[in-house]
């Protein structure tokens, strides 16, 4: 799997209370002190960086499947905070204040399989390693645009890669995540519907699925 991280720079004005500049998103929360009967928030300053994943692109669920080590149905039972990946050689400890936000950050997700669909698994869980994440110690979230996210609790159909540490990687991005709803796929929110494979398989069940995918895991 290929990928290029681009820094994007956002400027945008609201109403609300929210100023985005640069790459700076100033909102209100955290403590308040109390004028009279209205609480004014502090402002808290969060930066996003914003990256972009180039991925191949799978015609059909059968070339999907023909690159996948493992195609499972499961829930997500814990999200691990996230980790900075620098170049080889590079100390954190010794960036100056200016390169804060160098690299990039993973977040690794636990899986417990409910079904496995394709492939081989001899344990109930798994990792998988997800692109972006929170930067707690300089307030930095590095977010992959369009790219799907896990949420705690939910159910996805995961097209997956193992790597050498024996965690995995969800292939092709969007083309290989799917949320699990009232027993059928869906497209999750911020999937790009251009993909061809996203269209042929949103809204079908389980067996279906097996039947387009059947002995395709390698």
């Amino acid at each position: 799997m290929k990928s290029k991280l681009i820094y994007s720079v956002i400027a945008t004005v609201s109403l609300v209370g929210i100023l985005i500049f640069g790459q700076t998103l100033l909102t209100r929360g955290g403590s308040s002190r109390e004028l009279g009967r209205i609480a004014e928030p502090a402002i808290v300053h969060t930066q996003t960086v914003q990256m972009l994943a180039d991925y191949p692109v799978y015609t059909s669920p059968i070339d999907l499947a023909n690159q996948s080590t493992l195609v499972v149905q499961g829930t997500v039972q814990d999200i691990l905070p996230a980790v900075r990946i620098l170049p080889t050689g590079v100390d954190a400890s010794q960036l100056p204040p200016s390169k804060a936000d160098a690299g990039y950050f993973v977040t690794d997700v636990v899986i417990k399989v409910n079904q496995v669909l394709a492939g081989v698994l001899t344990t109930d869980t798994l990792i998988v390693t997800y692109l972006g994440g929170q930067d707690e110690k300089n307030k930095i979230t590095y977010v992959v645009e369009g790219e799907p996210t896990a949420q705690k609790g939910r159910a996805y159909v995961l097209f997956l890669e193992r790597k050498q540490d024996g965690k995995y990687v969800i292939l092709g991005g969007q083309q290989g995540h799917y949320g699990f709803e009232s027993g059928k796929l869906t497209t999750v929110p911020g999937a790009r519907q251009e993909y061809q494979v996203t269209k042929d398989l949103d809204g079908v069940d389980l067996e279906t699925l097996q039947q387009k995918i059947k002995g395709k895991a390698k």
